[in-house]
C-alpha cells in the first residue's frame, strides 16, 4: 500500500500532532525517527507508545511534528514515481 494517511496528517497538522505507525507499514521507512513505530499485532507496545506521547513534552511533540513534516516534504510524486520504474526494472 501508499500508506498516504501517515503522510496527510503530517502535511496539514496545525497541532504538532504525532504518528503511532505499524513498523510493517512502507512509510515507517520514510519516516523513522520521527514516528513511534509499533508492531502491529502489539497491543502492549502500541498503548506504550501511545502514553508515552501524551507524556511528551510541548517541545518534544512540537520538534518530533516539524521532523514529521520535513520528512513527508522531502520526497516529491516524481521520487516515488522513479523508485517504482526502479523497482520494476
Amino acid at each position: 500500500g501508499l500508506n498516504l494517511v501517515a503522510k496527510e496528517g503530517p502535511a496539514v497538522n496545525e497541532r504538532h500532532g504525532q504518528v503511532v505507525l505499524s513498523s510493517e507499514a512502507g512509510a515507517s521507512v520514510e519516516l523513522a525517527g520521527a514516528a513511534d513505530e509499533v508492531h502491529p499485532f502489539d497491543v502492549v507496545a502500541t498503548s506504550e507508545a501511545l502514553s508515552a506521547i501524551i507524556d511528551r513534552s510541548p517541545s518534544e511533540r512540537r520538534a518530533r511534528s516539524e521532523q514529521l513534516r520535513r520528512d513527508v516534504e522531502s520526497r516529491t510524486p516524481q521520487d516515488w514515481l522513479a523508485d517504482q520504474l526502479h523497482a520494476a526494472e
